[in-house]
């Protein structure tokens, strides 16, 4: 399984934050499910019970190759963007991180 984690120090509801550099009018797991073949929604979680952070769960066949597809995605939107850093993880069936796939 993967997870895509967002964080941001901002107040501001980092969903919304996430919507608005993606230009987008659907959710963000969404979005990336919809623009990295061979993946599929699992779960989201706010990890901390605030708004400022964001982890989405992706179900895949090979974890690793999915992780990177992600990463290429979203560095387009997010490489220049300094008040958020995504994390990219893979992780077990229990939600617990196995393998740091890449920070930005």
């Amino acid at each position: 399984m993967i997870k895509v984690k967002f964080i941001t120090q901002s107040h501001d509801d980092i969903c919304d934050i996430v919507e608005n550099i993606l230009n987008s009018k659907i959710d963000v797991a969404d979005w990336i499910a919809a623009h990295i073949p061979g993946i599929s929604f699992d779960c989201m979680n706010y990890p901390y019970g605030t708004e400022n952070c964001y982890e989405c769960y992706f179900q895949s066949e090979n974890d690793s190759d999915a992780a990177q597809n992600i990463y290429k995605v979203l560095k387009r939107y997010f490489a220049e963007v300094n008040d958020i850093n995504v994390e990219i993880w893979t992780v077990d069936s229990k939600l617990d991180d196995i393998n740091n796939v890449v920070k930005f």
